[in-house]
């Protein structure tokens, strides 16, 4: 083969692999990440996470490499608003008390439902509505979560979907009036996203990193127990029906 054709054969495969991931995330060529990993042969980079696997892909998301010591201890660090708060207030607080408001079947989704930005970040609201293209690689993140999880089942049976992204809207929206009320300044416009809607009475009580870490995974064990140890595992097989 001549060095010509051998630079051709590259560069052919070099635009099957950008012409891939763009089709299946979407994504504008200029923000490709164009670095190969012939160890692993993914999609795009990968970041360094909190214990075992130790790596994760966040345009390549596999449930393999997905893990709940990451998770706890990324979005027990990680501050909810941007930083924008009168004391620091993990996502790993804010989960734990949505998973015990929402409705009981529920609870262990609404301690994931913010599981993906411990691989990619807390954005605000105001930017991520308008971004579509972070919203479908979290989508992604989180389909590869709930894999991991033995939840999929659930969330691929549609109605129930439905119902359980209601439920931890609902919640998540009004635990904003909570914290919105507790721990942040004075806010000089009215916050449109908690117009009308009654808070949960809920205590933010601001716990540091590593308390919030142990809370959250302790509240992950005693779900997952309850959830697969009660007959509910049933229910993602589609054997069960709830109302």
């Amino acid at each position: 083969m001549k060095p010509e054709d051998k630079d051709y054969s590259f560069y052919q495969e070099y635009k099957r692999n950008i012409k891939k991931l763009v089709n299946e995330f979407r994504i504008p060529n200029h923000i490709v990440n164009r670095s190969s990993n012939p160890h692993h042969n993914r999609i795009g980079d990968w970041m360094q996470t909190y214990g075992s696997p130790g790596y994760f892909y966040p345009l390549d998301p596999r449930p393999e490499e997905v893990s709940i010591e990451h998770i706890a201890h990324a979005l027990s660090l990680l501050c909810r608003y941007n930083g924008a708060c009168n004391k620091f207030y993990s996502v790993a607080e804010h989960c734990w008390h949505v998973s015990h408001h929402v409705i009981q079947r529920f609870e262990l989704f609404g301690l994931l439902h913010d599981a993906a930005e411990a691989y990619i970040g807390d954005m605000i609201r105001p930017i991520k509505k308008d971004l579509p293209i972070f919203r479908n690689i979290e989508w992604k993140i989180e389909k590869a979560i709930w894999e991991h999880f033995g939840l999929i089942h659930w969330v691929n049976a549609s109605v129930q979907n439905i119902k359980m992204q209601n439920e931890i809207k609902r919640v998540d929206n009004a635990i904003l009036v909570d914290e919105h009320n507790q721990n942040m300044q004075p806010s000089p416009l009215p916050w449109n996203s908690i117009e009308n809607v009654p808070s949960l009475g809920v205590k933010i009580r601001c716990w540091k990193p590593k308390k919030a870490e142990k809370m959250f995974l302790k509240r992950f064990y005693e779900l997952q127990h309850r959830t697969f140890g009660t007959g509910i595992k049933d229910a993602f097989k589609g054997r069960i029906q709830y109302g």
